[in-house]
């Protein structure tokens, strides 16, 4: 069912819906907690707990009731749900949805989670929670539909017993109009809820009176399956997936729930990408970008960690080739790269090395640091033929990153007690190539470290090495994918005849 999924997802024939299952890991704040909370504001007893509609609703009673009221559940709701930062470890479900790169995805959660994920990872998404919303947005937006409301309208928030009468009796409720829209001949694929989260029968009665009593083919995964789950889902057309039932030696549902999503976002991913190649001379949505997962770092350092390159690489490659990697997971993957060129033994280990590199998902900084250490190592096997320079293409970096790996790579070097060989000078012939776009301070530290270079073999630099111009200079690639750019016809509408 996975492949289904994925190719739902891929073609946008699948609209994401998110719940507190997704928030969970970051917030750390339960529903339970949610409710306890608004019960102990109000001297609730224990044994008056269970309905938490009738607790929101007693809770607003207190505060004055009215727009008085919701407003100070909003309140309430807003201290325990509202972050001001995101942690891309603890998001990994988050960064999972922005990676699907859709246009438009619902939620009943009420945090800011997906805002702030959005945002850090270039794709931020408009809120829609107000009719306003909708009015001022533009066909470009991302939007991200909260479909119980925003805490920072309080009107809009759903939480209490008559708001959730309220919504589910409206069915003409303009975001019920606008999910009619966005699901025509569309289904909904539901992330991150369970039978145990008290409001899960109501959602699903209240998004089947949207649709007229029945709601479009859907699937949910599950984030604690139950198998009470296919009873309640039957009746809504919805098919239920129990990560576990996947992944038989997960641990634990939370590690079963992420390994899913994660082989859902690579499969996703794959599909999206043969779109995107089909279709790359025409405009289209940015390329995706699969979510490195904190297993997927795991396994390729175990991998890297053995000694044995071959196996080391094909996982790094498989798991961590285009993946953002998510922050506090970055050295990790920095390190594992980094045995790898320690591994490397043959010209064939280095060109497969340069191919990992020109997909390398790590930021710039650590992206120098990965390059060093693999010209560390064309240094260490010192073929006396050189390294095919032209497969050291970065295309995520800007091309001054290279010359300043190079220098990193002499200092390795010279620290390990090493002498720059033959191999290394001649590379660095190719290296030096976007030389002239350092800044002055960085180009006197470059030339610097060229001169330990050359003064191993008993040589001046030689000055072709930092002065590249005239008409048969070579160009970087950078540059000549700028020029292969401004090449290709632009689109233009066929003469009418």
């Amino acid at each position: 069912m996975i492949d289904e999924i994925a190719a739902g997802l891929a073609k946008h024939k699948l609209v994401p819906f998110f719940g507190a299952g997704v928030s969970a890991p970051q917030s750390g704040v339960l529903w339970r907690d949610l409710i306890d909370g608004l019960a102990d504001a109000i001297g609730l007893p224990p044994d008056k707990r269970d309905n938490f509609l009738e607790v929101a609703d007693r809770y607003v009673d207190a505060k004055g009731g009215g727009a008085n009221g919701e407003s100070a559940l909003a309140d309430y709701l807003r201290s325990g749900l509202i972050l001001d930062s995101f942690d891309d470890v603890k998001g990994w479900a988050h960064l999972f949805l922005v990676s699907l790169n859709a246009g438009v995805l619902y939620t009943t959660n009420q945090d800011n989670q997906f805002e702030l994920a959005s945002s850090k990872k270039g794709r931020p998404h408009r809120v829609v929670a107000r009719i306003e919303d909708l009015a001022t947005s533009t066909p470009a937006e991302r939007l991200l539909v909260k479909y119980h409301g925003d805490l920072a309208h309080p009107e809009t928030v759903i939480f209490s017993g008559r708001s959730y009468a309220n919504r589910i009796s409206d069915t003409r409720h303009f975001l019920n109009i606008r999910m009619q829209a966005d699901l025509l001949a569309k289904g909904f694929l539901f992330v991150g809820y369970s039978f145990q989260d008290p409001n899960i029968h109501l959602i699903f009665r209240e998004l089947a009176a949207a649709f007229g009593g029945k709601m479009p083919p859907s699937y949910l995964i599950a984030y604690r399956y139950a198998p009470a789950m296919e009873d309640l889902t039957r009746d809504f057309g919805v098919k239920v997936i129990d990560p576990a039932a996947s992944f038989p030696d997960a641990k634990s549902h939370d590690e079963a729930f992420k390994r899913y999503l994660a082989s859902l976002s690579e499969k996703v991913l794959r599909l999206q990408t043969q779109q995107d190649l089909a279709t790359i001379l025409e405009p289209s949505a940015p390329m995706a970008a699969r979510v490195a997962t904190e297993f997927d770092v795991a396994a390729v350092v175990a991998d890297a960690a053995t000694g044995d390159f071959k196996q080391g690489l094909k996982t790094y490659r498989a798991l961590l080739d285009r993946a953002a990697i998510p922050e506090g997971l970055e050295r990790n993957a920095l390190e594992a790269f980094k045995r790898l060129c320690d591994a490397a033994r043959t010209e064939e280990d280095l060109g497969n090395l340069a191919g990992a590199i020109f997909n390398l998902g790590l930021p710039p900084g650590e992206g120098a640091e990965a390059i060093s250490r693999f010209m560390v190592a064309v240094n260490r096997l010192n073929f006396s033929s050189g390294f095919p320079s032209y497969l050291l293409a970065c295309p995520r970096y800007p091309d001054y990153v290279v010359p300043v790996a190079a220098a990193m790579a002499v200092a390795e070097i010279k620290d390990a007690g090493d002498r720059v060989g033959e191999a290394f000078r001649i590379q660095a012939d190719a290296w030096m190539i976007a030389f002239h776009k350092l800044p002055d301070h960085l180009q006197s530290q470059v030339k610097a470290a060229m001169e330990i270079a050359w003064k191993d073999a008993g040589q001046s630099v030689p000055r072709s090495l930092f002065n590249k111009s005239g008409p048969f200079a070579m160009k970087s690639f950078d540059d000549f994918m700028s020029e292969m750019r401004d090449r290709i016809p632009k689109f233009t509408k066929p003469p009418h005849n």
